[in-house]
């Protein structure tokens, strides 16, 4: 068994923070994608290699009952809330503060009931360093051409 070739399922009612700041900008609070492997080497051993984007977990080919979903998630002081790399993912009921990108999302989504704060009343939010050392704050990262999502009862 290939847990990786396994319907991903539902992942639901988490909380993350404190995350993709401190070395690796592009980080998120919640990440899904990448791929990991080993590589032989000489002697007949191997070695550990990741590579954290443009490596889709294979979804493509399951149906629509087998789309990844996001549900009742909670995340604060993140670049972004989540970082998602695959080919569909359906996200509902997200919470998002403080943080830099509320999603950001390179497949084809859809996002239902999220709500994302960029400056709350907490006054130990702030990033570490000056804020001109970040992106600018915006709800959703958009990347690249093939990005489609749907927003439905979304506030900013």
């Amino acid at each position: 068994i290939v847990p990786a070739a396994r319907p991903f399922g539902i992942f639901q009612g988490n909380t993350a923070h404190s995350s993709g700041y401190y070395s690796l900008q592009t980080g998120g609070c919640m990440y899904f994608g990448g791929s990991l492997w080993e590589e032989p080497q000489s002697g007949g051993t191997f070695k550990l290699k990741y590579n954290s984007g443009r490596s889709a977990f294979p979804n493509r080919d399951a149906g629509p009952s087998d789309t990844p979903l996001l549900s009742n998630n909670k995340v604060w002081l993140c670049n972004n809330g989540v970082l998602f790399w695959g080919e569909r993912m359906n996200i509902d009921k997200w919470t998002s503060h403080d943080s830099i990108h509320a999603v950001f999302l390179l497949s084809r989504s859809i996002i239902t009931e999220m709500y994302a704060s960029a400056t709350s009343g907490n006054a130990a939010s702030g990033f570490p360093g000056t804020r001109s050392d970040y992106e600018v704050q915006a709800g959703i990262q958009l990347y690249d051409t093939g990005t489609q999502t749907i927003l439905d009862q979304t506030t900013f």
